[in-house]
Order: C-alpha cells, then structure tokens, then sequence
C-alpha cells in the first residue's frame, strides 16, 4: 500500500464490526498467543474483565500485561505479535466469520469515485491485512492508521489521513465504524463519523455517542453511498 496526494475525500473504515464478522477469531487468536507469552493454563481466558469492543491492539497488549503483572515494552509486544499473527489464520478459518451485508458492493463502487479509501482501525497492520486478505477484500485499501500508531484511536486515525493525504494540502475525512470509540476518535479530529450498528454498539448508544450518520448497516447500498460520499 502507498501513500496518496491531494484528495477530495478520504475515507477511513474500521474492520471488526464495521466491514467483517470474524465470529471471535481474533480473540481466540490473540489468547493462544498470550497463552504462550505468559505460559497461562490452556483453556485460560487472558482477556478476562477487559472490554476490548473498539480498542486498539496495542491497547490490548498493555492492559492484558498489566493486568498479568508482566512488562509492557517493544520486545514483548513484537514477541506477542508473532504469536498472534501465526495463529490468525487458523481461527479465522475456525470461526467462519463473514464480511458484513452490503460491504462488498459498497467498496467496489467506491472504486469509481473520486475518494480515497482507507483504514483506521485498532488492528495491527500485519493481522489487519490477514483479516481482510481472508475475506478478499485487502485490494480495496491504500492504507491507513493501524494499532503499531498509538494504543488511542485518534492517534490511530490522525496518522491514517497523515499516509493518505500525504504532503498536499487538507482533505475531508469520513471516518466509518461501529463504536462509541471510533465516533469520539473521528470527532477528535475534525471527522464526520458515518455509524454502524452492525458490531457492538448498539443503535441508541450510537446515537446518544453523536454519530452524524447512523445506519443499521451498509446492505442498502444507495443509502451508504450517499452517508458516506454525499
């Protein structure tokens, strides 16, 4: 993926809950991985008593070490990280997830607009790109803001427009996801936040979050086109 210049309008997806389902994948995923790192009992839910719907990994990663009494630091991250991304592609294919009603043609007509489309999303880059590698649609992505950026997901979606604007100019940034985060994240920086409630977040709380546009998801496709290029 390369960095763009001047463009008319970037728009930047969330991926779980928002494009896809991995039917907790992810999470399966990531517990094998912290199994091995911290040498927990098999069965052992690391994740247990965090609330991870709409954080990003790296936040992940410091608040499931902290609350293990283990070390926080680059090595550690880097070593969980290629455990995580060895295991993903096993439960991805154990969960049978699926993308998400209207995604597909919805990214496909994006591609004859004048807009760029982009990330931001808590994955990191590396897991991020399995994810959507496995449900063919990775082609669709410039690039983006991933969870190597910064664990707050403003960080994460302010270095997004950074690699997608690139040295030209200002652009008008969509942001489109599925939580209360990734609304409070777009609006930090100046976005207009397109909600779905297809993930964890549910149509009131999106809305009491102050989404600009909430849709129940994407499968009306004129509806999606114009709530997100309109």
């Amino acid at each position: 993926m390369e960095s763009m210049g001047r463009s008319q309008r970037i728009l930047l997806f969330d991926i779980d809950g928002t494009l896809l389902i991995t039917n907790g994948a992810g999470t399966r995923a990531m517990n094998r991985a912290f199994g091995r790192l911290l040498s927990l009992p098999d069965g052992q839910d690391a994740l247990d008593g965090l609330e991870i719907a709409g954080r990003s990994d790296a936040w992940i990663v410091q608040e499931t070490l902290r609350a293990h009494g283990e070390p926080h630091d680059g090595a550690v991250r880097r070593e969980f990280l290629a455990a995580y991304a060895a295991e993903l592609p096993r439960t991805l294919t154990e969960c049978q997830g699926s993308l998400l009603p209207g995604i597909a043609p919805l990214l496909e007509t994006l591609g004859g607009h004048d807009v760029v489309v982009g990330l931001g999303t808590g994955n990191f880059r590396r897991t991020a790109m399995a994810k959507l590698d496995y449900f063919g649609i990775q082609h669709h992505f410039r690039d983006g803001g991933f969870g190597e950026d910064s664990p707050e997901r403003a960080a994460i979606l302010a270095a997004g427009v950074r690699r997608l604007r690139g040295s030209e100019g200002e652009a008008e940034v969509v942001v489109v996801g599925d939580t209360i985060h990734d609304i409070a994240a777009g609006h930090a920086i100046g976005a207009k936040v397109v909600a779905v409630a297809t993930g964890s977040g549910s149509e009131e709380e999106l809305r009491a979050a102050g989404a600009d546009v909430l849709l129940p998801d994407c499968a009306d496709l004129d509806a999606a086109l114009t709530a997100v290029i309109g």
